[in-house]
C-alpha cells in the first residue's frame, strides 16, 4: 500500500553478510559488510592463499567462497603478489567469511589492516569499497536520500537514491568502513541492527 513500502536488506535469497571489525589504533571498530549472492565457486583456501607465513602454514584446509563474473569487475582490487598473509589471521578471516561470523581485527596504525581486506578481496574476486567514517559523512551518505531526478520521459520526479550501506548489502562485495571511532555519534546507531545480525530496514523515505 501507499506509504508502506519497506525493504529488508539482508534477507535476499542466497545472500549472507559478513561483518569485519578492525581498528586503526588498537581499539576494535567496525570495518565491513560482505554479501554473497553468487555466482560463487568454493575453492580450497590453501589454493587461493598459497604464500602465507607463520607457524601454522597448514591450517587452510577448508573451502572458501570466491565470486565469478563474466568479465573483470571494475571494483575488484588489483592483486599485489608481494603482499603476504599471516597464517592465523587469514585463517580466522576466511573462517569468519565462510561461516558468516563477525571478526574483530585491530592493530597499530599503518600495520596493513586496510590493505589486508583489499588483498583478501582481490584473491576472492570480491568487489571492494572503502568508506572513511572521519566525521564528514552524513546519514544520507550512508543510508540514502530523496532526490529530484529525470525519468524515462525526461520529467523530473522524486526518487530515493540508496546510500553506501544498502548498496553494499544488496550486491556482492566487501565494504570497508574505516576509522569507525571517528564517526558522528548521531549517525552511528545506523549500524546497530547490522552488528546484531539483523537486516537493514528502509522505509519509503529512507
Amino acid at each position: 500500500p501507499e506509504h508502506e513500502e519497506v525493504r529488508l536488506l539482508g534477507e535476499i535469497d542466497g545472500n549472507w553478510f559478513q561483518l569485519c571489525l578492525v581498528d586503526s589504533d588498537g581499539d576494535p571498530q567496525f570495518r565491513g559488510v560482505l554479501t554473497r549472492p553468487g555466482p560463487t565457486v568454493d575453492q580450497l583456501a590453501s589454493d587461493v592463499f598459497p604464500n602465507i607465513y607463520g607457524i601454522n602454514q597448514n591450517i587452510l584446509g577448508f573451502d572458501v567462497p570466491t565470486l565469478e563474473f563474466g568479465e573483470q569487475h571494475p571494483n575488484v582490487p588489483k592483486k599485489d603478489d608481494t603482499f603476504r598473509f599471516f597464517a592465523t589471521v587469514v585463517a580466522e578471516a576466511l573462517h569468519s567469511i565462510a561461516e558468516n561470523g563477525i571478526m574483530w581485527l585491530y592493530g597499530d596504525s599503518g600495520c596493513g589492516k586496510s590493505e589486508f581486506w583489499g588483498q583478501l578481496a582481490a584473491r576472492l574476486n570480491f568487489p571492494f569499497t572503502r568508506m572513511n567514517l572521519d566525521g564528514h559523512l552524513t546519514r544520507s551518505d550512508i543510508i540514502g536520500v530523496n532526490r529530484m531526478l529525470p525519468n524515462e520521459d525526461k520529467q523530473m520526479e522524486m526518487r530515493f537514491v540508496e546510500g553506501i550501506l544498502p548498496r553494499a548489502m544488496s550486491r556482492p562485495g566487501i565494504l570497508l568502513l574505516d576509522e569507525f571511532d571517528l564517526g558522528d555519534p548521531e549517525i552511528m546507531p545506523i549500524f546497530q541492527p547490522i552488528l546484531e545480525g539483523n537486516p537493514l530496514v528502509l522505509l519509503e523515505d529512507g
